[in-house]
């Protein structure tokens, strides 16, 4: 088993690779392990955040929204917006930097992205209640699916080259991104749930209503803006749009596996595509996870 740390001092903002670290950096970690993911970060402590900054656990979408939030004015005018700027993940190497690293120098207000689970944000968090945080869930199938996805797609997970069967098996050994991935979701949403500044949107709803959950993304963020805009960018920000749009294409991953050349980042953006993947078993297991983390908080899924 590997592990790693970064540590940090919350006034300062500093982070480093310790010293003693078997590893010279997170990114190499996750080179040699496929199970590292779970693991790094034993030690993360949360970077100084403040009020102004905006804290996200989520995907694509969400940013894609914020980008087009930001610029509400220029859409309004029908003019043409830059590129969607892509914070790093705090906690992930971008060009040989620690993603804490970079988001020290950027001048806030700071977004700030991250996959690591609660308990390396919450006193952070605490100490700066002011702080939004948005949450974006999806039902657990489809997440796996797409992660697997990018498991077969990224070296940095692991040069993962596995079937779906080989892939659920670390599924259910907590060998994957996050480990748990249901206690990982269900803390950060019990978490979110109460919370005042706090924002959970669920993926399956954003589908369903994506007027409607952009106006209460606009709402949070304390952002007025007219239907029309609203409008333009539930348009702008639909799957279909997104795909072929430069705006939002991610470059290239440098770090693909050789059996990646048909790695898309943008998917299918669909509801249910688990059904392709799913065997009984498999179905059972995420059934009873389900029931274990997320019904006694009340949070329910649709699945197609």
């Amino acid at each position: 088993m590997f592990a790693t740390c970064v540590s940090g001092d919350l006034k300062s903002n500093q982070f480093e690779i310790p010293k003693h670290s078997s590893n010279a950096s997170c990114s190499c970690l996750l080179q040699k392990n496929p199970a590292a993911f779970g693991l790094v970060g034993n030690c993360f402590y949360a970077l100084g955040i403040e009020s102004s900054h905006v804290f996200i656990a989520g995907q694509t979408w969400l940013l894609a929204l914020l980008h087009l939030i930001n610029n509400a004015d220029k859409l309004a005018k029908d003019e043409e917006l830059g590129a969607m700027k892509r914070p790093p993940f705090f906690e992930m190497m971008k060009d040989g930097t620690i993603g804490s690293k970079i988001l020290e120098k950027t001048e806030g207000p700071r977004i700030i992205k991250t996959h690591l689970q609660l308990c390396y944000w919450k006193d952070a968090l605490e100490k700066s209640p002011n702080t939004k945080v948005i949450q974006s869930i999806r039902n657990p199938k489809d997440t796996l699916v797409s992660m697997y996805h990018f498991y077969r797609g990224v070296s940095t997970l692991g040069h993962f080259n596995g079937t779906w069967d080989q892939f659920f098996d670390m599924v259910e050994d907590k060998y994957i991104h996050a480990g748990d991935v249901f206690k990982h979701t269900a803390e950060w949403y019990q978490y979110n749930k109460d919370r005042k500044n706090s924002l959970v949107l669920v993926y399956e709803d954003m589908k369903e209503d994506p007027k409607g959950n952009i106006k209460k993304l606009c709402d949070f963020l304390g952002r007025n803006i007219s239907n029309e805009v609203i409008e333009k960018i539930a348009q702008k920000s639909s799957f279909e749009s997104m795909e072929k749009k430069p705006l939002f294409q991610m470059p290239k991953p440098k770090d693909l596996t050789p059996k990646a050349a048909e790695f898309k980042f943008f998917r299918k953006g669909k509801v249910g595509d688990w059904q392709n993947y799913f065997n009984e078993h498999q179905n059972a297991y995420i059934q009873a996870e389900a029931k274990k983390y997320f019904e006694p908080l009340g949070l329910h899924f649709k699945y197609e």
